[in-house]
């Protein structure tokens, strides 16, 4: 009986260790309030316009004003603004790759402001720690900054 107890209990902690570990992912985030429920929604339609090559779409999801992290094997990683990432995405690695992941989100919401940590895997298994920022404006949430840690 006591052995058995104890099997029961190892189970059990392994278990609540590996519910601790799972990562949340855009599709599996839970909203804690009405802010963070509009941030996920405009991250979704950000990462499906971009596998969706909806050009328009993917580009409404950041502020006009928006700095965003690009990688260009002659120049880095640089910040530009919207104009120049429009002109950007459509030749990028990414533009309608499906199978990419943004897991292990964490959103803080201070006012109008939210940032937004996680870490996007590519397709090809390649991963990188992300952070965004996204502003609430006449009660829209859209990107502001995005920018990202190196690909491994």
């Amino acid at each position: 009986m006591r052995e058995r107890l104890l099997y029961m209990v190892t189970l059990s902690c392994i278990f609540l260790m590996l519910m601790g570990c799972a990562s949340a992912t855009l599709d599996t985030y839970q909203p804690k309030s009405p802010d963070e429920e509009a941030i996920i929604r405009v991250l979704r339609i950000n990462e499906e316009t971009l596998q969706n090559r909806d050009l328009s779409g993917h580009l409404a999801t950041y502020h006009d004003n928006a700095s965003i992290m690009i990688f260009f094997s002659n120049e880095g990683r640089p910040l530009v603004l919207k104009e120049r990432y429009a002109e950007w995405v459509p030749t990028s690695v990414g533009w309608g790759e499906k199978g990419g992941k943004f897991a292990g989100i964490k959103i803080i919401v201070s006012g109008d402001t939210a940032t937004i940590k996680g870490t996007h895997t590519s397709s090809g298994g390649y991963s990188s720690p992300h952070t965004i920022v996204m502003e609430k404006e006449n009660g829209i949430w859209l990107i502001t900054n995005w920018s990202f840690g190196r690909y491994s």
